[in-house]
């Protein structure tokens, strides 16, 4: 790795005049589609249906992701600035207000950091202020970010309040970037996520088909565990295996840390530590997923690290493919996730292992692997799991199957995940053939 420039020089590079030069070509990270959309009028659709949403007279403030001041480290964009810009790069700012009238256009205006030529030396080209941008992203307008304070300020006698983050990071990027300025003019404001919740549940084709990618992309690695592990393996082997697809299948990192819980460590809910040595006799739990183009999947498979389950491990594995199956059939529009995942809980009851599942076996999935929305009813274009588990510390293992879900136009679910393999007699003869060829 090339040494990071000295802290005068990152300063130096920081605070470089912006030198008039002809529009870059938009920068790397603006992501490219995988349904073949215009990206731009996508997200233009969603900036108006966020207007539609806020009261009259409001100010949206969106702010980007702040960047690593080290320049190390790539960090995850604010999900509701992607959802609304395309965006992935940081230190933007998206204003979008609402005339305090009825009917008329909402304006917006994205507020970029300037051109930086010697710094993108270090980090790359970005897009700045300028029709390159505007164009790039389909956006009304930009403007320099250092003229934040004054593009608020010229707008807060006509807001009847300001929506901004009040959770997660951008939260913490708003309060330093506006809140010293809001509390000085007495500004009403309001929780963003409030509006852009709801708007997210139901996704789009395009956002449909990031989330399928990442979840064939998973299914994959989770295929070639059950394939390659064997016993004396540490879990972070295992974890390489099913982490590897999803990198050369274009998903830059995973949508949460993997879980490869061997043996006890099944047990675990959410165990990521993954040193471990697998062990004969061991039941392997491996809940992971990709994160394509800043969507994400959730899946999770349970295999023995023998040629096949015991026994008993067959019983309690069937009944939670089971119970499964009936979240499935539970998981209709107009029903919750509660619902379905009580579907679940009845089944494993049912069958005599009432006790054993500790979880909920649902949640929404998009830009994040738990998306917000909490007690929505399911509607077409939702996306989501089921993932019910059962779990036995006192003999040593866990199972849980977890399939990532979108609800189809009729009302139909579409399993994204279904190429994971996780009938158990598919999955004992890859195991087989594992031990084969050890």
């Amino acid at each position: 790795m090339i040494p990071r420039p000295p802290a005068l020089l990152l300063l130096a590079l920081l605070a470089a005049a912006v030198l008039p030069a002809a529009p870059a070509a938009p920068a790397a990270d603006v992501p490219l589609s995988a349904s073949g959309v215009d990206l731009r009028e996508e997200h233009a659709a969603r900036r108006a249906a966020l207007a539609a949403a806020l009261p009259p007279g409001t100010l949206a403030v969106v702010p980007a992701v702040r960047a690593d001041p080290s320049g190390l480290v790539a960090p995850r964009q604010d999900e509701d600035y992607a959802w609304l810009t395309g965006s992935l790069e940081a230190d933007g700012v998206l204003l979008l207000w609402t005339s305090p009238g009825k009917g008329k256009p909402h304006g917006e205006i994205l507020l970029l950091p300037p051109r930086n030529p010697r710094a993108e030396g270090w980090v790359g080209p970005r897009l700045f202020p300028g029709r390159a941008a505007e164009e790039a992203l389909g956006v009304a307008a930009t403007e320099d970010a250092r003229k934040l304070a004054e593009a608020v300020k010229a707008r807060l006698p006509g807001a009847k309040a300001v929506v901004l983050p009040r959770t997660g990071p951008g939260a913490g990027a708003a309060e330093t970037l506006v809140g010293d300025l809001l509390r000085e003019a007495k500004a009403a404001t309001d929780d963003l996520r409030k509006y852009t919740g709801p708007l997210r549940l139901a996704k789009s084709a395009e956002e449909v088909a990031r989330i399928r990618r990442a979840s064939e992309l998973t299914a994959e690695g989770h295929r070639r565990a059950m394939e390659r592990a064997a016993p004396g393996m540490p879990e972070y082997a295992v974890q390489a295996m099913v982490e590897e697809p999803c990198r050369a299948g274009g998903c830059r990192r995973q949508a949460y840390d993997s879980i490869v819980g061997s043996g006890p460590n099944s047990c675990v809910l959410h165990y990521s530590t993954n040193r471990r040595v697998l062990e004969r006799g061991d039941l392997v739990l491996v809940d992971a997923g990709g994160e394509y183009l800043g969507y994400a999947t959730d899946v999770t498979r349970t295999w023995p690290v023998d040629a096949a389950f015991t026994e008993e491990q067959a019983k309690a594995y069937d009944a939670v493919l089971a119970a499964q199956a009936a979240g499935e059939a539970a998981a209709k529009p107009g029903a919750t996730l509660a619902e379905v995942s009580a579907a679940c809980a009845a089944v494993l009851k049912e069958r005599g292992f009432g006790g054993a599942l500790r979880h909920g076996a649902c949640h929404w999935v998009g830009l994040n692997v738990h998306d917000p929305n909490g007690a929505a009813a399911i509607v077409p274009g939702a996306v989501f799991t089921i993932e019910p588990g059962a779990y036995f510390e006192h003999l040593g293992w866990g199972i849980r199957i977890e399939d990532t879900y979108a609800v189809r136009a009729d009302g139909t679910l579409d399993c994204l995940s279904a190429a994971a393999p996780k009938e158990r007699r598919a999955v004992e003869a890859l195991r087989a053939a594992a031990a084969g060829a050890a």
